[in-house]
């Protein structure tokens, strides 16, 4: 039997603290504090309990000392221990092991359980290490007030009954010879205790002072009848009569045989390159020796296959070792094969680590744990069962009592009443990479960190793949990591190469795919055919060829395997399942095995089919691609936007997957539909990858509509000049091969082009005849494309009676709920050219419907530049206080999504704003300020339109010589242009006099582009 520890707080007896450099001092209210939560320890206690236990009258500033003594009570215990605050209580934590109360509390607890196991000399050793710790009265030298003294009874009379089982013990042991002198000193202290006085009396007895036995019972009766007026209780009265009769029984017992308790270890070697799962380590080991006053702890550890889970149980075993010296026991249960272990046979191989013959295990199931739980019963014993299947094949394994705990792992988080769960993910890079480089030696990966980088990444940082690649490394010293990098390159080998011996990454998730249903099976294999990182419950049923609904009794196995994880709930409200990136290889490997070319390719068929229908029903409300549209049947079903932006990633992984299919068709429909979604969300990049896997097919038809919408995106991205070139080459093409409807829409980028380029005459006549075109056939979602960039040249113009025309023209084409999109551009649109022409209020009635539409569609794209829109009309009415706040808002959207020329506009309409106002100093620091950031971006027409409200500032502080050279510089940007807007700023040129005291306030507006916001 170890020693007892010693503990660093006492508190039986004078209070003591001891640090790692002896003990503390403490002062005496200080101590008092101490004391206090000593004796709750682990229990928030409030200010007001605090106050009454330290004074009995507590002073006025009781409040603000007790504030001063906590103070110094954590400077005492700094690096000892931390007192915490909760609201407005006190709480401090020690761990069992660092008080001596609880110290004695274990030790009697232990010594009371060796006594009834019968091992008596255990529990006389027990009870006398346990009485060793009491060194006088509790906190005997600590000033408390009077209502800690029922607490302080209550510990003296634990001590008092531990002294008396402690005196059966050793009587039982025949030590009553010793006993006696100890007894009379209990019965001086404790006359009127007739438990005491029966001691006293069995030992004199028995030690053959048979006359002092009989007066010691004459005492007791004599300060029984005059203190309280009641004779003996019937154990004495007994007792006196077995006496006098001499009574055999009183005799000392013949010391039973103790039945012998052994502890045992069975757990597996510690791991000694163990890295990380700090984090991991502390939050279980909290768990693991929390609260046992309970049932028995259970902390479970789930997790994909070749994960670390056994490792990390094992590793966190070994460290609470010394926490459970009652023995550690481990089972291996099986649960990922085919044939998980019965918990009967578990119970017997249990029974037999107990020491329990095999002759006496009983038959039933029930029995074995009704066994098994008495030989555990009180006893603090670690439990780790690996790989377990199911809670019905955990559960009879569990142990009854509070002082035991469990550590389960799984492939799947198990539903046991109070169990603590714990998700194990692959480690972090810098853990994983550790790891390699305590196996392979971590010179050869600092001597080549990219094809370190390169292992970690085909190993997925997946533990297990980690071992078997460092394993391999460190068995070839000379091998260079770039050889075994470039193996691992290709994902048809990699399982291959992660092989060593016994270890195999392909075998360990083997085991798993074994014991799963057929359906099961399939999905597992499809979803790895399908190479998704996450899918939703109808990608599996579409595989499965399945209607939507499905597939869940296939997901829950494959979850319940291990081999499938729930993530996240998408913003379309569907739970999305992911496997780790090696066990999507292993599901590759296994359907390239197992499935027929001919059923793969139609399985991943179903699953394109799908993505298209679900697409196309989904944009239906969106803009119309910048290309003909494919001939498609309408839309069966309404499907969210919510849905396009969970599922955007899995869908431009279709349509490359469509091409490698060949299926050409479905994968240009599918790229034109999608491209919907992401080009009215800018995904540009998106938008390219899945119009050059179109071209990657050869179509002629498909490539020059790809094209087209390739052209576009050029312009989306600024490149203008590119676009326009590529667009007359495609409107040439289109014209010699006779495609009328194709050509329409290289006219209308042609013109979009020339309009930023600023050549608006051509641009208006491409647009023009591209908005007659586009009417003559049939084709609205082309004739909005024109009629957006005509509007928006007519403003460009001074031609706001045009653009209002063209808009409403525009909003026809849109009625009835359809392209909502581009109605709220629209009615931008419309706002601009009546503000433009002073009708105001109007303008805000436009601007708001369209904030409305771009709600509703959950598009902040448009937003931030309609909001801006509505400032300035704000400001036109004097509502300064409101465009303020609007504008403010803009700028905050604009520098979140990085939106360089939304950011510089805003700031010029703070400028308007500030001129309005009066307040011309500021106006010309933002107009300053506006300048600076469009100067950045080459937009010239900006620049130019900055430059006159620069000058207008300057004038209107009297400096005319500066608004002159304003004016001119934006004079000639605007002539370079070709802008209407030149005008305005030759009249302020000629207007501007040395007669002149002010520039007279401007009762026009600006010129403004859609295409600038």
């Amino acid at each position: 039997m170890t020693d007892l520890p010693r503990p660093d707080f006492s508190i039986l007896g004078p209070i003591q603290v001891r640090g790692k450099s002896g003990p503390v001092r403490l002062s005496g209210k200080s101590r008092a504090l101490l004391g206090v939560l000593l004796l709750h320890l682990n229990t928030p206690i409030s200010r007001d309990r605090l106050i009454a236990a330290l004074w009995d009258e507590p002073p006025s500033s009781a409040v603000a000392n007790l504030q001063t003594y906590v103070s110094q009570l954590r400077r005492s215990l700094s690096g000892i221990a931390s007192l915490h605050t909760q609201g407005s209580s006190y709480l401090l934590p020690l761990e069992p092991d660092r008080l001596d109360l609880l110290v004695f509390d274990d030790a009697v607890r232990r010594a009371r359980r060796e006594a009834r196991s019968g091992d008596l000399a255990a529990a006389d050793r027990w009870f006398g290490r346990a009485l060793s710790l009491w060194r006088g009265r509790p906190a005997e030298d600590a000033p408390l007030g009077s209502t800690m003294t029922a607490r302080l009874t209550e510990l003296e009379e634990k001590l008092a009954q531990a002294r008396a089982d402690w005196f059966d013990v050793r009587l039982a042991l025949g030590d009553h010879d010793r006993l006696t002198g100890e007894l009379r000193t209990v019965v001086a202290a404790h006359p009127l205790w007739e438990r005491a006085r029966g001691q006293l009396m069995l030992a004199l007895y028995r030690a053959g002072r048979r006359a002092e036995a009989l007066d010691v019972y004459r005492g007791a009766r004599s300060v029984l009848v005059a203190e309280l007026g009641i004779e003996p209780g019937p154990e004495l009265t007994e007792l006196h009569a077995a006496i006098l009769r001499d009574d055999p029984s009183l005799n000392r017992p013949a010391v039973r045989e103790p039945v012998r308790w052994t502890p045992v270890c069975q757990l597996p070697p510690d791991i000694g390159d163990f890295v990380g799962r700090d984090r991991e380590l502390e939050s279980l080991s909290a768990v693991m020796l929390g609260d046992r006053s309970g049932a028995p702890v259970i902390a479970t550890v789930h997790g994909t296959p070749g994960v670390g889970k056994s490792t990390l149980a094992v590793h966190l075993a070994h460290r609470l070792r010394p926490h459970f010296p009652d023995g550690q026991l481990f089972l291996r249960l099986a649960g990922a094969s085919p044939a998980p272990r019965d918990p009967s046979d578990l119970l017997a191989e249990l029974l037999r680590a107990l020491h329990v013959d095999g002759a006496s295990i009983p038959e039933s199931c029930d029995e074995r744990a009704a066994l098994y739980r008495s030989r555990l019963a009180d006893r603090a014993v670690l439990l780790l069962l690996d790989d377990a299947a199911d809670e019905a094949q955990v559960r009879p394994l569990l142990p009854g009592t509070s002082r035991s705990a469990v550590l389960v792992t799984s492939r799947t988080r198990l539903m046991l009443e109070g169990a603590a769960a714990v998700s194990l993910e692959p480690p972090p890079g810098t853990h994983a990479r550790e790891l390699l480089a305590r196996m392979a030696g971590r010179s050869r990966l600092d001597d080549d960190p990219e094809a370190a980088q390169a292992i970690l990444r085909a190993c997925g940082r997946l533990p297990l793949a980690i071992r078997i690649a460092g394993a391999r490394l460190a068995a070839r010293p000379s091998w260079p990591l770039r050889d075994l990098a470039a193996r691992l390159e290709d994902t048809r080998k990699r399982l291959d190469e992660l092989a060593l011996g016994q270890l195999s990454v392909r075998a360990n998730f083997a085991v798993g795919y074994a014991a799963l249903p057929p359906a099961a099976q399939r999905a597992f294999r499809l979803l790895g055919l399908a190479g998704f990182e996450s899918a939703a419950e109808w990608a599996v049923a579409a595989l499965l060829g399945e209607p939507a609904g499905n597939a869940d009794a296939a997901i829950e196995a494959l979850v319940m395997a291990g081999l499938l994880t729930p993530r996240e709930t998408d913003a379309a409200g569907q739970l999305r399942y992911g496997m780790h990136d090696l066990l999507r290889v292993y599901a590759r490997d296994r359907a390239e095995a197992e499935e027929s070319e001919q059923q793969r390719h139609a399985a991943l068929s179903g699953l394109v089919a799908e993505c298209l229908a679900r697409t196309r029903a989904a944009v239906c409300d969106l803009p119309q691609p910048f290309a003909p549209p494919p001939p498609s049947a309408p839309a069966q079903r309404k499907t969210g936007y919510e849905w396009l932006a969970a599922e955007r990633r899995n869908l431009v992984a279709t349509v490359a997957l469509a091409a490698e299919l060949s299926c050409t068709a479905d994968a240009a429909r599918l790229a034109y539909h999608l491209t919907a979604y992401l080009a009215a969300h800018h995904y540009d990049d998106d938008v390219v990858r899945v119009q050059r896997a179109v071209m990657t097919l050869g179509d002629p038809q498909e490539v020059m509509r790809a094209r087209l919408i390739l052209a576009n995106t050029d312009v989306d991205r600024g490149r203008f000049h590119t676009a326009l070139a590529e667009f007359e080459e495609l409107h040439r093409h289109f014209t010699r091969t006779g495609d009328r409807h194709a050509a329409t829409y290289a006219m209308t980028g042609r013109g979009v082009c020339r309009h930023v380029l600023s050549d608006h005459r051509a641009a208006l006549a491409d647009l023009t005849t591209a908005v007659r075109l586009f009417r003559e056939l049939g084709d609205d979602g082309g004739a909005l494309h024109a009629l957006l960039d005509l509007s928006a040249v007519y403003q460009e113009v001074g031609r706001y009676d045009d653009a209002i025309d063209v808009c409403h023209r525009g909003l026809e084409l849109t009625s009835g709920g359809r392209n909502s999109l581009d109605r709220s551009r629209l009615l931008r649109g419309l706002g601009i050219a009546c503000y433009e022409k002073g009708r105001v209020e109007e303008a805000v009635r436009y601007y708001e419907e369209s904030l409305r539409l771009t709600r509703e569609l959950d598009y902040d794209g448009g937003e931030p530049k309609t909001l801006r829109r509505l400032a300035e009309a704000y400001g036109a009415l004097g509502r300064y206080a409101e465009a303020t706040r609007v504008l403010e808002q803009c700028l905050k959207e604009f520098a979140r999504s990085g939106n360089a020329l939304g950011e510089a506009l805003t700031t010029y309409a703070f400028g308007e704003l500030c001129h309005r106002q009066g307040r011309i100093r500021e106006a010309l620091c933002h107009f300053t300020r506006s300048g600076e950031l469009i100067g950045r971006l080459g937009a010239s027409l900006w620049r130019a339109r900055v430059l006159r409200e620069i000058g207008r500032a300057h004038a209107d502080l009297g400096d005319r010589d500066a608004a002159t050279a304003a004016w001119k510089e934006a004079l000639d940007l605007f002539a370079g242009l070709g802008s209407a807007e030149a005008v305005q700023v030759r009249e302020l040129l000629e207007r501007s006099s040395p007669a002149a005291a002010r520039v007279p306030a401007r009762t026009g507006r600006l010129h403004r582009g859609q295409r600038g916001g």
